[in-house]
């Protein structure tokens, strides 16, 4: 089958440290929202991104998704560590590798006929690069992005730029301080301990989620989003969509990392009923 659903960003180590301990795991945005969206189903998927040679695409081959638009390059794949502080704030750093400027690439012909293309968190410029191909791919798919509040504060204008082009925007509370919304905006509002809020045009619906003991939030948004867009595209409405969402990211920050024992028993509490639910009609959105 092919991907209906692109997840456009990064394959890295990723080193957590958190009130909790340090632990290295798989980890870069792509991942994580691969995760997430391999929760729900992993035939959708396809994943884009930069690897070195040093690469090892076993994590991907154990979710089932497609990486055909993984490029190998020469050179070494990201590592990023994570510093998650006591009050909820975090400190980013990275050493690039083969990620640093990658320009696009050409994608595997079926990859053209995607429904959904997702940018997840990566620098502003990347993902308007990467946007303009999007726009141009002859399915006219809907796009998504997700903010990082590291390259909002960085990179405020190109950060508006990608907000502003796309059809469906995820941020955080701290992103949405800096970056706010478009007039008309159609966005997912990452809550952390609160759950999320979807906004549309037309009305605001906040989703709660439960009480847990947090270990690690690294990925827990990029998986959001990732249970969201392949939830939708299995024709689960939004509202129904973000809720499973809710739940899944709530569970992965109980472990480090997302690969964790307790997301996977939520498995079947993600993935969308043999009847598509009806609650309210699939409305992601048009294409711009």
């Amino acid at each position: 089958m092919s991907p209906e659903l692109l997840i456009v960003g990064h394959l890295a180590s990723n080193e957590d440290r958190t009130v909790s301990g340090t632990k290295v795991s798989h980890g870069g945005s792509a991942y994580y929202c691969a995760v997430g969206a391999g929760m729900v189903d992993p035939a959708l998927v396809g994943v884009v991104a930069p690897v070195g040679l040093d690469f090892d695409p076993s994590p991907l081959d154990r979710l089932g998704v497609d990486r055909r638009g993984v490029l190998v390059l020469a050179g070494a794949t990201p590592r990023f560590v994570i510093h998650q502080h006591p009050d909820g704030s975090r400190r980013f750093s990275a050493d690039w590798g083969v990620a640093r400027d990658p320009k696009p690439w050409p994608l595997p012909a079926d990859y053209l006929n995607a429904r959904h293309v997702h940018l997840a968190t990566a620098p502003p410029g990347q993902q308007l690069a990467w946007l303009d191909i999007a726009r141009r791919l002859p399915s006219r798919p809907t796009v998504s992005v997700d903010l990082f509040e590291h390259f909002a504060m960085t990179f405020p204008q190109q950060s508006r730029q990608v907000r502003d082009a796309a059809d469906l925007v995820f941020l955080n509370e701290e992103e949405h301080n800096l970056l706010g919304l478009p007039a008309g905006a159609l966005a997912v509002i990452k809550l952390g301990a609160s759950g999320a809020r979807y906004v549309t045009p037309d009305a605001v619906t906040n989703l709660a989620t439960a009480t847990v003991d947090v270990v690690d939030t690294t990925g827990a948004g990029d998986l959001l989003a990732g249970v969201f867009l392949a939830s939708h595209l299995k024709q689960v409405g939004p509202i129904e969509a973000l809720a499973r969402a809710v739940r899944a990211a709530t569970a992965s920050v109980t472990w480090f990392g997302v690969d964790g024992p307790h997301l996977h028993a939520a498995r079947d509490r993600v993935r969308p009923d043999p009847v598509p639910l009806n609650r309210e009609a699939p409305t992601l959105c048009a294409a711009k």
